[in-house]
Order: C-alpha cells, then structure tokens, then sequence
C-alpha cells in the first residue's frame, strides 16, 4: 500500500511516463538486491538484507498498479460504440 500511494503521488508530479520508469527502476534494483541476498553472510544478515530488498521490491510493484491503471483509463476509448462492442475489443486486445 505504500507503494501505491507514494508512487500515486510521484506518478502524479511527474506523470506517467517518468512514474512508471521509476517504479521499473525500483523493480529492477529490488530483484537485483533479492537474487544478491544469499551472498550474504550469516543467518542475521541475510535475514536484514532480504527483508529489505523485499520490502523496496514490494513499493515497487505496489506502485505499478496505479501507474498502470492511470495510462489504461487515459488511453480508454470511451465512445458508444466502443461500450456496445467492448467484450469483443477486450478479446482482440488479449489475442494480438
């Protein structure tokens, strides 16, 4: 949830184009840190390191889905015709 409302905000400063590279960004380096985690030594410190990786890759996916959601409702064709026929158009879409 934190990741959902601070990436919200940011998304909404910067917009969504530079909102969903940063949230990209903080996906990479958290899967990074993760598959870093078990180089580390002692049953402590990795414990730490992976708690914290998870927790920064965890903002970061969290902070997709309102990125993700503000670009599909700006793109949405909301005419009458796209709302009579939209079963079809969401099955094309999934198709291509």
């Amino acid at each position: 949830m934190l990741g959902m409302m601070v990436m919200g905000f940011l998304g909404d400063l910067v917009g969504r184009k530079w909102g969903s590279k940063m949230v990209a960004a903080i996906m990479l380096s958290g899967a990074m840190a993760l598959a870093l985690s078990p180089f580390t030594t002692g049953s402590h410190a990795y414990f730490i390191f992976f708690l914290v990786a998870q927790s920064w890759y965890g903002i970061g996916v969290g902070g997709e889905y309102p990125m993700a959601s503000s670009s599909a409702s700006e793109k949405a064709n909301v005419s009458a015709e796209f709302r009579a026929h939209r079963g079809r158009e969401v099955i094309l879409l999934i198709q291509l």
